[in-house]
């Protein structure tokens, strides 16, 4: 039977986190996720580096029986939401951190681990003029109704991909 473990980070500037389980899980075993921390020196160069509120990075743990992660990007465009992009793998026990950055021309995701990293860039330009932070928002984010958004849903699976 497959299960699927679902972290929703809402990007209404990075603000909102919630966690949906279709079934009941040990929770020893359900990935966690959590804002990434950073030495000071680190802390400083990220901020050198554009590391604003367009700059978020988030820690997460996994462990058996996941094996694989999917992350999709959600547009609000024209009164509903659309998926612009999608990056999958499969994943071993572990420690992760993953990025997103919002620019002037689009966004990017970085997947980070002890053996590399890879940045996905999206160019495709979001106009937040005039928008605010959105509090932190539990429940799927399709049905929240703006007029600017950008979601990241991010997807544990324990079936590996193809």
């Amino acid at each position: 039977m497959k299960r699927k473990f679902t972290a929703t980070l809402c990007l209404l500037f990075f603000s909102a986190l919630t966690a949906c389980g279709g079934q009941d899980i040990p929770a020893e075993t359900a990935p966690t996720i959590r804002p990434a921390v950073f030495s000071q020196d680190a802390q400083d160069l990220l901020d050198v580096l554009g590391g604003d509120d367009t700059l978020a990075f988030f820690d997460y743990t996994v462990e058996e029986p996941i094996h694989s992660v999917s992350t999709e990007v959600w547009k609000y465009v024209d009164g509903s939401w659309k998926r612009y992009g999608h990056v999958f793998g499969n994943i071993e026990p572990g420690e992760y951190r993953m990025g997103f950055r919002l620019t002037s021309s689009g966004y990017e995701i970085f997947d980070i681990s002890d053996s590399g990293h890879n940045t996905y860039t999206y160019q495709d330009p979001i106009d937040f003029d005039g928008s605010a932070v959105g509090g932190v928002t539990l429940g799927d984010f399709h049905s929240i109704d703006c007029a600017t958004g950008l979601a990241v849903a991010v997807t544990f699976s324990d079936a590996p991909t193809d």
